[in-house]
């Protein structure tokens, strides 16, 4: 997914819907991680545990990177626009309002971001927590 990450801002969208299928299946995943007793011989849920952590933990990252980097950029093309003057040029005004609109879609997806994040985190540590510590402070 590092290879993903070099896609422009322009397929943000596209890029993050990928990266939040992990979010989509995380109850589904932890409940194979965390088997019923019976099934305990057969799966270990620490081992589990860990390895499903260390993949949202690293799905995270990358997309909250992705999200700032894109913020980041379009913000900085942002000012420079606006450095001219849009009153003169229509063409201008147009692409001004365009970068604002992108500015406030990259705030909102972050603060969905926080949003999933805390449900995974919750989520995780509901099923995980008696089998796995790491993600203490997480």
């Amino acid at each position: 997914m590092a290879a993903e990450n070099n896609m422009c801002c322009e397929d943000v969208q596209f890029l993050l819907q990928n990266l939040r299928m992990v979010d989509d299946k995380i109850i589904y995943a932890l409940n194979l991680a965390t088997p019923s007793q019976s099934f305990h011989s057969k799966v270990k849920p620490a081992e589990q545990c860990e390895k499903l952590f260390l993949q949202i933990s690293a799905n995270y990252k990358e997309r909250g990177d992705l999200l700032n980097k894109c913020l980041q950029s379009t913000t900085a093309r942002l000012t420079q626009l606006t450095a001219g003057d849009p009153a003169a040029d229509p063409q201008l005004k147009r692409k001004i309002k365009h970068e604002r609109s992108k500015v406030r879609e990259f705030r909102n997806e972050i603060g969905i971001e926080e949003i999933l994040r805390e449900r995974g985190r919750n989520v995780f540590s509901d099923k995980c927590r008696q089998h796995y510590r790491g993600y203490e402070g997480w």
